[in-house]
Order: structure tokens, then sequence, then C-alpha cells
């Protein structure tokens, strides 16, 4: 056996991984998932359960196969792997409590457990995992106060626990969340206005908040968030249009204020 096959293996696993991501962010979920699913084939090929490097890729590789398939629709096939990859990086975890990059890891899989529930439109468990994951993040933050991305990362779960309340009919909790999550957000494209995710993040927590409020009857409030959204969400729009979610985001914004006007 050469001893570089391994290591062969998990390069062509990153590589996969990587053209799994790519794929995904140009809507093409089915090809996602293939790749993301040679990804975790090779990944757990070459795994060995004692090693906690091992363990940590292979969490990785569940979690892209799970978020793929949550993003393709198949939200019951994900949690399998989402279930696994929150397991192993618990485990991870547990073994180096003061390592906060491993916590960031597992604060990821409560993420994407919540993400998927959701979608799922499952409220309840959706609520406790997004919950657990910004009380991780937040963690991971406070010991750090210049790790900008756990920051994000609190904010982006903020949006979807929003979500979730919503789906309980409990607006007052969802709209007092979404107001947490873009003060974030402002104070995040403050410090880097290039940077097109947290942009991205605060369109997205804008045109939430023009629908709550275009439900609860408030033209103007609502307008006003919607009205800022539109701008960034035309200018990412137009800088990536394979980023099909962004265009998604623009259109929801646009028929929104044209249904308001």
């Amino acid at each position: 056996e050469n001893p570089n096959d391994k290591q062969v293996q998990r390069s062509l696993s990153i590589i996969f991984s990587y053209i799994g991501y790519v794929e995904m962010e140009m809507g093409q979920t089915l090809e996602a998932v293939r790749f993301f699913s040679d990804s975790l084939e090779l990944t757990q090929k070459n795994s060995d359960v004692e090693n906690l490097q091992s363990r940590s890729d292979l969490s990785i590789a569940h979690v892209w196969v799970g978020i793929a398939l949550s993003e393709d629709g198949k939200y019951e096939e994900s949690l399998p792997h989402l279930q696994k990859a929150f397991e192993l990086q618990k485990s991870v975890y547990e073994a180096d409590k003061n390592n906060f990059g491993e916590r960031n890891g597992l604060a990821d899989c409560y993420l994407e457990l919540g993400k998927a529930a959701v979608k799922a439109v499952k409220s309840d468990e959706a609520i406790k995992n997004l919950q657990k994951a910004i009380e991780n993040y937040e963690a991971v933050y406070q010991t750090d106060r210049q790790n900008f991305s756990a920051r994000r990362q609190i904010a982006f779960s903020q949006i979807y626990l929003a979500d979730a309340f919503r789906q309980k009919k409990d607006d007052v909790k969802a709209l007092e969340i979404y107001e947490k999550a873009l003060k974030i957000l402002q104070e995040l494209t403050a410090l880097d206005s290039n940077n097109t995710e947290w942009q991205h993040d605060l369109a997205v927590c804008h045109l939430r908040l023009g629908e709550i409020l275009s439900a609860k009857d408030e033209r103007n409030s609502a307008l006003k968030h919607l009205e800022t959204a539109q701008p960034i969400l035309e200018k990412l729009s137009a800088q990536s249009p394979e980023h099909t979610k962004r265009r998604a985001d623009w259109e929801a914004v646009k028929n929104l204020i044209s249904r308001l006007k």
C-alpha cells in the first residue's frame, strides 16, 4: 500500500467538497449532494474514530452532505447526516473543552440542525438547536472579541431563530430577535463594507423585517427596511449572478415593495 494514498484521498476529498460548495452556491443542489457524498465516502474510507482530527474531518463531511440535502429540499434525508456530524463534533469538543475552535464547530452543528428544522417547519426543534448555537457562538466570541466570524454567526442564527418564532405565530418575539440580529450586522458591515456575506445577511435581515412589518400593516416601516435591502441585493446580484440565493432574495424584495406601493 502506498503510504501517500491516504493523503491523496484526503486531498481529493477536500477538492470534491470545494466543488460541492461551488455547485451549491450556483443553485445546483443535486450536483452539490453528489460531490459532497463523494467527499464523505473518501473521508469514511480513511477515518480512524480514535483520532480526533479524523473524527473532526468526518463531522465536517457529514455536515456538508446534510446542508446540501437540506438545500435540495430533502430535509428528512439531511437530518441523519447533521445528527451524525453533531455527535462526532460533540465528542471532539468534549475531549478538549478549552479548544474554542472545536466549540465553534459544535455551534455550527447546532446551527445546521436548527436551519434544517426551520425548513421542515419543526419550529420547537429549530428553536432548541438555534438557541444552543447562539449560546456556543457567544462563548467563542466572549473569549475573543475580534472573532467577527463568530459574531456574524450569532446574528445568522438569530435570523433563523426569529423565522422559527414566526412559524409559531409569535411575531412579537420574532421582531425582537430580528432587531437584535440587525444591530449586530449593522456593526459588522460598518467595520467592513466589502464583506459580501455580511452585506447579504444584513439585506436578508432587512427583508425579514420588511415581511413581518408588512404583515402587521406597518407599511412605512416595512418599506424603509425593504428599500434599504434592495440596493444591497441588486449590487450583490450584479457582482455574482451565479449566486441564485442572492438573486431570489432580490426578487422577493422587489416584489414586496411593488405590492406595498
